[in-house]
């Protein structure tokens, strides 16, 4: 009887492990399911430098998800209890979700609990920090800094 515990949970351990490998290498997308005409708002708040910007232009809102979409991530390891970022980006939905996550470089981003690499392409940081700039701009040129 013993003996027969012993092999079920040996058979249990050995699927846990079995499927949480297949799920940890699976690719990933942080924009899973996003359409952009779904998108009510995307925030962007640069942890660097302290300036934001909320994107409402469909033509920006459609460019970042597609290059969200576009690129391939595998997880890397566990990101809890870490600080610090490049961009934090809110994504509001016209039916009232959101996504949020963390994009450290063009390579790498952090959606607790975990951190993602980019394997296949390429997230376009430089065109946020555009976006980022522009907005901040206008905001001190119209005196609403």
């Amino acid at each position: 009887m013993k003996n027969k515990w012993i092999i079920v949970i040996s058979i249990v351990l050995v699927l846990f492990v079995v499927v949480g490998v297949y799920f940890w290498g699976k690719p990933v997308s942080p924009v899973a399911g996003v359409q952009p005409e779904n998108v009510e708002t995307i925030e962007i708040f640069d942890g660097n430098t302290g300036r934001d910007a909320t994107i409402t232009k469909e033509e920006d809102m459609e460019y970042i998800i597609d290059n969200l979409s576009s690129v391939t991530m595998k997880r890397i390891g566990i990101s809890l209890f870490r600080s610090g970022y490049q961009y934090r980006v809110t994504i509001e939905m016209k039916n009232g979700g959101s996504k949020q996550f963390i994009i450290n470089s063009k390579v790498d981003v952090r959606k607790d609990p975990f951190f993602y690499q980019v394997y296949e392409g390429e997230i376009d940081c430089d065109y946020i920090e555009e976006i980022l700039r522009e907005q901040n701009k206008a905001e001190t040129e119209n005196g609403n800094e």
